[in-house]
Protein backbone atom coordinates (compact mmCIF):
# COMPACT_ATOMS: atom_id res chain seq x y z
CA UNK A 1 0.00 0.00 0.00
CA UNK A 2 1.32 3.43 -0.90
CA UNK A 3 4.15 2.12 -3.08
CA UNK A 4 4.95 3.42 -6.55
CA UNK A 5 3.96 0.92 -9.23
CA UNK A 6 4.95 0.79 -12.88
CA UNK A 7 4.02 -1.13 -16.00
CA UNK A 8 5.15 -1.09 -19.62
CA UNK A 9 2.21 -0.16 -21.85
CA UNK A 10 -1.50 -0.31 -21.11
CA UNK A 11 -1.58 -4.10 -20.98
CA UNK A 12 1.74 -4.69 -19.17
CA UNK A 13 2.14 -6.53 -15.89
CA UNK A 14 2.40 -4.16 -12.90
CA UNK A 15 5.63 -4.20 -10.90
CA UNK A 16 6.77 -2.45 -7.72
CA UNK A 17 9.11 0.50 -8.33
CA UNK A 18 9.29 1.44 -4.64
CA UNK A 19 11.78 4.15 -3.67
CA UNK A 20 14.05 3.39 -6.64
CA UNK A 21 14.39 1.02 -9.56
CA UNK A 22 16.90 0.23 -12.29
CA UNK A 23 14.96 -0.65 -15.42
CA UNK A 24 16.81 -2.00 -18.42
CA UNK A 25 15.50 -2.14 -21.95
CA UNK A 26 15.99 -5.53 -23.55
CA UNK A 27 15.12 -5.86 -27.21
CA UNK A 28 12.29 -4.04 -28.95
CA UNK A 29 9.87 -2.22 -26.63
CA UNK A 30 7.40 -1.72 -29.51
CA UNK A 31 7.00 1.92 -28.44
CA UNK A 32 5.53 0.96 -25.07
CA UNK A 33 5.17 3.76 -22.56
CA UNK A 34 6.19 3.44 -18.90
CA UNK A 35 3.06 4.06 -16.81
CA UNK A 36 3.44 4.99 -13.12
CA UNK A 37 0.90 5.27 -10.29
CA UNK A 38 0.60 4.83 -6.55
CA UNK A 39 -0.77 1.59 -5.12
CA UNK A 40 -4.07 2.69 -3.56
CA UNK A 41 -6.98 0.31 -2.97
CA UNK A 42 -9.28 3.16 -1.91
CA UNK A 43 -9.44 4.67 -5.38
CA UNK A 44 -7.93 7.88 -6.68
CA UNK A 45 -10.77 10.24 -5.67
CA UNK A 46 -9.37 11.01 -2.20
CA UNK A 47 -5.68 11.47 -3.04
CA UNK A 48 -3.82 14.57 -1.91
CA UNK A 49 -0.20 15.67 -2.22
CA UNK A 50 2.42 15.05 -4.88
CA UNK A 51 5.23 12.75 -5.88
CA UNK A 52 8.39 13.66 -7.74
CA UNK A 53 9.84 11.07 -10.12
CA UNK A 54 13.22 11.44 -11.86
CA UNK A 55 13.94 9.34 -14.93
CA UNK A 56 17.56 9.22 -16.04
CA UNK A 57 18.65 7.63 -19.30
CA UNK A 58 22.22 6.33 -19.04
Amino acid sequence: MGQLLGRWGKEGQPFVVGTHANLEQHGNTDGRTLWLRMNDDGGLHDNDGHLTVAIVHL
